[in-house]
């Protein structure tokens, strides 16, 4: 089926056969893999004695990890919790904190006429910005 399917494929990318035949093989090809898939295991289940069927299970799932990496020599989770910190933290100097100027040196006031030109020049559906109000509400 799946040689079908493929032939099938480069056929329709050519274009010697249409979309609809080609979905309808792939998608056929694809019940009959989750059909044998359901089958297979339903087969592993029946012949499973009754004792040993959580062992079955346990085989079908995927195995979780032995533990976590060591990361720079911490193997316990609070040591590497801390490594982590002090990589993605690091305790370098506090931030200054920023001082607004009070000096308007370089800054022209600006008319209510600019204002409302430039108010005017949103399209009237433009959406929103964070305040949720729409241009018209301002203009």
């Amino acid at each position: 089926m799946r040689q079908i399917k493929n032939t099938t494929f480069r056929d329709f990318r050519t274009g010697r056969t249409d979309k609809h035949t080609y979905h309808r093989i792939r998608n056929a090809y694809l019940r009959a893999i989750r059909k044998a898939t359901q089958d297979h295991w339903n087969t592993v289940v029946e012949n499973t004695n009754p004792s040993c069927l959580w062992q079955t299970v346990r085989k079908a799932l995927p195995k979780p990890p032995a533990s976590l990496a060591t990361i720079n020599g911490a193997t316990s989770f609070e040591d590497k919790a801390q490594v982590l910190r002090q990589a993605f933290f690091p305790d370098n100097d506090p931030p200054t904190q920023h001082q607004p100027s009070n000096s308007l040196e370089g800054f022209h006031p600006v008319t209510q006429q600019e204002i409302h030109k430039v108010l005017e020049a949103i399209p009237p559906n433009s959406a929103p910005e964070d305040d949720t109000l729409p241009p018209s509400v301002w203009i």
